[in-house]
């Protein structure tokens, strides 16, 4: 969801920077993404802006609709959340769905009800749990022993007398917290030609970092003790998005707007900047433990794949102009993209080298 949540803090930068992205790499290889299957999603599915894979089937929110849908990976139905209410299990916003791999479930994320709704991976409800104070958990992701815990927190500017959401990035390993990334801004005040929240993703001992700008293109590495390994940096020229990209961001502001109307929340955005493209969209962890960098240029959409000590080894083209919202699973590259009429298709491509 290239939404709310999505647009708004700045990239962190640790004064280290190695440019491993601009080194000429004369063994850079080029692969190919070869269309495997293309399967018509149900009619009723709507406002699809991210999603998880786990456990065969695909899993995502709808905030309109406050229904959670679970997919078969040839996009029929599996089953869907129809849960609209302030009950137990129920939700009244729900934003997110991630995979609680520990305890094998997944969390929704409810913004309006305050808490986090676990099912598991059949859509059976489990349990709730109430956001701790006023941080507003988005995602649990374990790996190698640890936990990436993403959250939103909430503190008030005395000075200002404003209200600042503050997103932090945080590790914890055998009881310790180390924090990656944190910082504070104004959710009604978005310049987004130079601001993005972090994206991250994470394999073996590595926790890769980035940002969504528009003016940049960098990735910073980390151990799990918090320290910066290495940073991946890529000159990027900025790209102008189409008038149907920036239509579909503004309906989206008026459709949060439209949630939050008879809250006594006012939310009056004003926005700067954004008819620009993201220098990167994504990051995704490939069959074999790279990572692959979802950006775009004059061209259209591609990935930059780096090893794991940041070196740029090959480069993979999108076989469309514009790609949709990409995963990697089960060693093929999975996407989901609507056309002109809004109707959502389910692409499955096989990654040749």
């Amino acid at each position: 969801m290239r939404k709310l949540a999505v647009i708004i803090v700045f990239c962190i930068g640790f004064g280290l920077s190695i440019p491993a992205a601009d080194k000429v790499n004369t063994d850079l290889q080029v692969w190919q993404l070869e269309l495997k299957d293309s399967y018509q999603l149900s009619e009723e599915i709507s406002d699809l802006h991210e999603y998880i894979i786990t456990d065969n089937k695909i899993m995502f929110a709808s905030i309109q609709a406050k229904m959670v849908w679970y997919l078969n990976l040839d996009g029929t139905l599996f089953t869907v959340l129809d849960k609209a209410g302030q009950g137990p299990g129920e939700f009244s916003m729900p934003q997110t769905v991630y995979d609680d791999t520990k305890y094998q479930r997944i969390g929704i994320v409810d913004q309006m009800n305050r808490r986090t709704s676990y099912y598991d991976y059949s859509g059976n409800y489990i349990m709730d749990e109430l956001f701790p104070g006023m941080d507003v958990p988005m995602s649990k992701t374990y790996f190698a022993d640890a936990m990436l815990y993403y959250f939103f927190g909430i503190e008030i500017d005395q000075d200002k007398g404003s209200i600042l959401t503050k997103p932090t990035l945080k590790l914890i390993l055998d009881e310790e917290e180390l924090v990656i990334y944190t910082d504070s801004f104004n959710p009604l005040m978005m310049n987004v030609s130079s601001s993005g929240i972090p994206l991250f993703a994470c394999l073996d001992q590595n926790i890769y970092v980035s940002a969504l700008s528009h003016d940049n293109y960098s990735i910073n590495i980390y151990n799990l003790q918090g320290e910066l390994k290495n940073s991946i940096t890529k000159k990027y020229k900025k790209i102008k998005k189409t008038e149907a990209e920036v239509e579909e961001l503004e309906n989206m502001m008026e459709d949060i707007t439209r949630q939050f109307k008879g809250t006594g929340v006012e939310m009056n955005f004003q926005i700067t900047g954004y008819d620009y493209k993201y220098a990167i969209n994504e990051l995704l962890i490939g069959p074999e433990g790279n990572l692959w960098v979802q950006t775009q240029d004059n061209e259209g959409d591609l990935f930059d794949i780096y090893s794991e000590q940041g070196e740029l080894i090959a480069l993979c083209r999108f076989p469309t102009p514009d790609s949709g919202i990409c995963r990697i699973y089960s060693g093929e590259l999975l996407e989901i993209k609507s056309n002109e009429y809004e109707d959502f298709y389910l692409n499955h491509y096989l990654i040749r080298k």
